[in-house]
């Protein structure tokens, strides 16, 4: 039976879908398109955050109407588990999407632009974890292998079920590529046998995978004696159905790779252990300690390898352990996070001569533990403090009291309490253990970067987290200065924003190894954020604390302090989930984004940035496009905007309009931006409105895009109409191609309607001046091409793989429309030059695509820089050619547009060097004249700088709006109308 039959049999007019993933997004679809069915809800049974499905609320399973039938949209390997999940919700009347049924939603409504576009950003990010630049291993991929076999450079690919074949000849590769995307086969054994082979393993795993019913990837990966390298969440669009994807790098683990493991807890342990020395503890980029080897006093032991308490692969599964809501005296709690659970287990240490072991602030802000033996020191370790503690000093003292069989209790991380405990084996009888819920602990260096960021570090006397002046609660900070005063703060501060969205979560905490239980620790404490929610008795607002007991010892602790305490009840666990009692925290969509801006542009901007999802500037236009030129002009454009300090999101043209956008870059054999810099597309005009909400100001990069057909195939998006007028809008070397030029009146109208709004416009030719102030009344300032504001290293870096250090005896040749009489004469001055002929034609052109005879932007450009001469009908080769200072001959292409070369050429004082046909180039005396490049570039340099001087100048311009009420009141009426047609324009398509 189908599922459309099942519903019709049922003559139900609603329906619950279960799910809020890939499947539940398709079958909503479906249902939209074939039945006029109310989907009513979508259900999860565990709700981690406000779900949104189609602009539907998720809701709990037990908030449900259990009369209306249920569908499971999952994936197939979870329809058992769930079956038994809504059973015991007493729910019988479900219908499972079928995994056929799944395959083919996914087919018709996945773009095959987008998939296109999401496989090559993914293998992309796979292949900069890689250190091999020409990818010479195996991909293992169920994708379209078409598709990924033209991304492959010279790996070998194999399907999963070619890989699992007992017959394929297995050799050994040093890097697997497994590139998982419709989860339709056998993954558990790909990557089982992967791990088998392999040397260097890079997945593309879907993240809630990692870790469900009989499998553990991170289990697989430690009892392969592998580690994990490096770690990037992959998203992209939701119709790209791949939003919960994430990249992962595995290595043999050695000694020498340990200070790569993104694992590794910075606990020390591994240096304590090292009998040589050899391992000492340092800060990596982002000033988490790591292991670095010493490999002159390395003996190849391997216990720095076997010692790590991270790798253990620990046992889950135990009874729901026993869990108490604990209220200290308020005394205490005034001085505690929340319930006061530490300060009275501590304080009753101390009282009996024993010691105590917490976290403490160091006069520079960072954190390490500290060993007490006097009550008045106590407040020293008391409240929380959210940046990494160093633990490695106090181990060995730890070690050193024990063995006086003196009593210690330690309190930390899980992560810190598992390091103690494993250290300390044998020495345990008077180890008393507490292990606290954490979600993360950034580094001392990342919270360094905020506090100079926004404080005079030398006028600060104190910091704090989680002070109760203002109640309990998660988000409270504060900093004292020397004349006493205090600011404190919440979620209104950068750096709570950065933490409680989980911006700065290290990826260790990420996939923490202490979570399960038994835990750690002999008790577990923690907030009890949610508890009250059950029982409002439980919070005064003074601070409720969360214990878990985990031993024998922890029971007889528990006892001790229970008598001490203002109220202590038993509480069922499943009350302690809003805190880390699960595995229910995850990191920021963009907090990738947030580390790799950190250091471009520091904390405020990275953080506020990736917390908001914001970028400085959308830069439009048509980068993706198949031309060398095109595509380089944009990424030059690009290039120089983040040079200046600015984050950028590339936008295309909408799907609807007469040339398709592509989503990536289809010349680039590398992608040049980093995924979450490229935009999702848009399917309309009205949709543009989403990157208002992105960007702080817009730019329209260069390259023809006001020629009159370019203006129409690209959906007039020249002129940016689509922005917000609360927004800047800046036109960088716009050209027409060719001038002069005609334009539809209507095209006229518009074009000088919406650039009349531009805070600033500049164009790329000397003629667009005057032609810009007749036909469009606009006054324009003629600048570079974005090409020329890069100097030669930004080429040479991107085509490094190509460029050969003595260069080659090459002619190089781009010919954008080459005839016989072209190629003959190519052949001539190849001969006559003794050179070898490299030519390049039109990458857009059907035939060259058909024929695959496009070759990727770096090699078109390594060859450039490699050759001895250049001939080209192309005005950006003509650039790039002056770039590298070459020998060139310009044949002018009066179809694409003459006045660019004249423009160019006549400013720098090579007009000598255009020719009108090709034929005139044959024995042309200019073929031995040489460029006097110290002269060219007298000029050039002046003009680059005048050019960057207007750009930077206008970007950091303030907005002046140009826009009456009138227009303001009839825009927005406008794009109302505008997206209704749309709407309307779907329903029709779909039969609604």
């Amino acid at each position: 039976m189908n599922l459309l039959y099942y519903i019709e049999e049922l003559g139900s007019k609603q329906i619950y879908i279960y799910g809020a993933g890939m499947v539940a997004r398709l079958l909503a679809m479906e249902i939209k398109e074939e039945t006029d069915i109310i989907i009513k809800a979508f259900v999860v049974s565990q709700l981690e955050y406000p779900y949104q499905l189609e602009g539907r609320a998720v809701l709990s399973v037990n908030q449900i109407d259990k009369s209306v039938p249920v569908v499971i949209a999952t994936l197939s390997d979870f329809h058992s588990s769930i079956s038994k999940t809504l059973q015991e919700h007493n729910i019988y009347q479900y219908y499972a999407v079928s995994e056929e049924m799944f395959q083919n939603m996914r087919k018709k409504y996945s773009l095959e632009k987008d998939e296109i576009a999401s496989t090559k950003l993914r293998l992309n990010e796979m292949r900069k974890m890689s250190d091999d630049e020409e990818i010479k291993g195996l991909i293992i991929s169920d994708g379209n292998i078409e598709t990924i076999r033209r991304l492959s450079r010279k790996a070998e690919l194999v399907s999963g079920k070619e890989f699992l074949n007992v017959e394929y000849d297995i050799k050994s590769p040093d890097i697997i590529f497994v590139l998982l995307l419709d989860w339709s086969g056998d993954w558990r054994g790909i990557l089982k046998k992967a791990f088998g082979i392999g040397k260097e393993i890079i997945v593309s795993f879907r993240y809630k995978y990692m870790k469900y019913d009989d499998f553990s990837l991170l289990n697989l990966v430690k009892k392969s004696g592998f580690q994990l390298s490096a770690s990037k969440k992959f998203h992209r669009s939701s119709r790209e159905f791949s939003t919960e994807d994430i990249l992962l790098k595995f290595e043999k683990r050695t000694p020498q790779s340990l200070y790569t493991d993104k694992l590794c807890t910075g606990c020390g342990k591994c240096m304590l252990e090292c009998p040589t020395g050899a391992i000492t503890m340092r800060p990596d980029e982002y000033g988490y300690a790591k292991p670095v080897c010493d490999t002159d006093k390395c003996v190849a032991c391997g216990k720095c390898v076997n010692t790590c308490p991270t790798y253990i692969i620990r046992k889950s599964g135990a009874d729901v352990p026993a869990c108490y809501a604990y209220m200290a005296e308020d005394e205490i709690r005034r001085n505690s996070s929340s319930g006061g659970v530490f300060g009275v287990a501590a304080s009753g240490f101390l009282q009996n001569e024993g010691y105590v072991c917490g976290a403490a602030w160091n006069q520079d802000f960072s954190v390490s533990h500290r060993i007490i033996q006097r009550i008045e020191d106590l407040p020293a370790l008391q409240m929380s403090k959210y940046i990494r503690s160093d633990i490695t000093g106090v181990l060995p003292q730890m070690r050193e009291l024990l063995s006086q069989q003196k009593e210690i209790l330690f309190v930390g991380c899980p992560c810190q309490v598992e390091a103690a405990k494993s250290y300390l084996e044998g020495f345990t009888e008077n180890l008393y253990l507490i292990d606290l819920l954490c979600a993360e602990a950034p580094s001392h260096y990342i919270f360094m970067k905020y506090l100079t960021e926004n404080y005079e570090m030398k006028d600060i006397q104190e910091i704090g987290f989680r002070e109760k002046s203002t109640g309990w609660r998660a988000d409270s900070f504060y900093v004292l200065n020397k004349n006493q005063e205090k600011k404190m703060m919440h979620m209104e501060d950068l750096s709570q924003k950065a933490f409680h969205s989980r911006m700065m979560m290290a990826v260790c905490c990420e996939h923490c190894n202490f979570l399960d239980y038994p835990r750690a620790g002999d008790l577990t404490i923690g907030d009890a954020w949610g508890v009250p929610k059950h029982d409002p008795s439980l919070n005064d607002g003074k601070g409720t604390s969360t214990v878990i007991i985990n031993t024998e010892k922890g029971r007889k602790m528990y006892e001790e302090i229970e008598q001490d305490a203002k109220k202590a009840v038993p509480v069922p666990f499943s009350w302690t989930t809003e805190n880390r009692t699960v595995d229910s925290v995850k990191p920021h969509m963009y907090r990738d984004r947030f580390y790799r801006e950190l250091k471009e542009f520091g904390f405020n901007k990275a953080a506020e940035d990736a917390y908001e999802g914001m970028y400085d500037i959308g830069l439009v236009g048509n980068w993706s496009y198949p031309n060398y030129g095109s595509e380089l002009t944009n990424y030059a454009l690009y290039y120089v905007l983040k040079s200046l300090g600015y984050s950028v999101l590339m936008i295309e043209w909408a799907e609807d309009a007469e040339w398709k956008p592509y989503g990536v870059t289809q010349l680039f054999e590398d992608e040049p931006y980093e995924y979450s810099e490229i935009a999702f597309s848009v399917r309309n005009h009205s949709e543009f409105d989403q990157y208002n909400r992105q960007c702080r100001m817009f730019v329209q990069g260069s390259d023809q895009l006001l020629h009159p057909f370019l203006y129409q195939v690209f959906g007039k998006n020249a002129v940016l109409d689509w922005v917000d007028p609360s927004k800047k809008k800046i036109g960088y070397a716009l050209s027409f191609g060719s001038i002069p030029i005609c334009f539809e009146e209507t095209a006229k109208r518009e074009i000088a309607f919406h650039l009349d709004k531009f805070d600033a416009v500049s164009v790329r030719e000397l003629d667009a001046v005057s032609f810009m102030k007749k036909e469009f009344s606009i006054a324009a300032k003629e600048v570079l091409d974005p090409v020329f504001l890069c100097g030669q290293e930004v080429y040479r870096k991107l085509a490094k793989r190509y460029v050969l250090e003595q260069g080659d005896s090459i002619l190089f040749a781009y010919i954008l429309d080459p005839d016989k009489k072209a190629l003959d004469v190519l052949h001539d001055v190849a001969h006559e030059k003794d050179l070898r002929l490299f030519l390049a034609s039109d990458p857009a052109k059907e035939e060259c695509r058909a024929q695959r005879q496009n070759i990727p932007l770096e090699k078109w450009l390594g060859n450039l820089i490699n050759s001895q001469f250049v001939i080209a009908d192309s005005f950006h080769g003509i650039c790039l050619s002056i770039i590298f200072r070459k020998e060139f001959i310009a044949i002018c292409n009066e179809g694409r547009g003459a006045v660019r070369f004249l423009s160019i050429l006549g400013q720098l004082g090579l007009k000598k060097r255009l020719v009108w046909k090709a034929e005139e180039i044959c024995h042309n005396p200019i073929l031995q004249e040489k460029i006097d490049y110290d002269s060219v570039y007298k000029i050039l340099e002046g003009k680059k700088k005048e050019s960057l001087s207007w750009l930077k100048e206008n970007l950091e311009k303030p907005h002046t709006a140009k826009y009456s009420q009138d227009y303001l009141i009839m825009n927005e009426r406008y794009k109302t109308l505008e997206k209704m047609f749309y709407e309307m324009k779907e329903s029709i398509k779909t039969g609604k």
